[in-house]
């Protein structure tokens, strides 16, 4: 019985990976022409954060930190903050 099962379960097994792989062919994007000028990889120089109960209080977050931003063609984007080595 065991090896009736690891032969199956090896089978499922098999036929997921080759179905995940499939053909390798490539997917056009269509840009939207309102996206296009921000498509890239932009790095923040300024990052500050005041505070709502305080607004004399002042954080800059490029002290400890950085922030990017990549937009991709489809108007998806990826935004990450790192900030005293803790990405966020």
């Amino acid at each position: 019985m065991g090896r009736r099962w690891n032969s199956w379960l090896a089978t499922v097994v098999m036929i997921a990976t080759l179905t995940a792989c499939g053909d390798g062919g490539t997917t056009v994007v269509e840009v939207d022409p309102l996206v296009q000028p921000f498509v890239g990889t932009w790095d923040a120089e300024v990052f500050t954060v005041t505070s709502d109960a305080d607004p004399s209080i002042v954080a800059d977050l490029m002290v400890n930190g950085t922030f990017n931003l990549n937009v991709q063609e489809s108007g998806l984007y990826t935004a990450t903050l790192v900030f005293g080595g803790i990405p966020w």
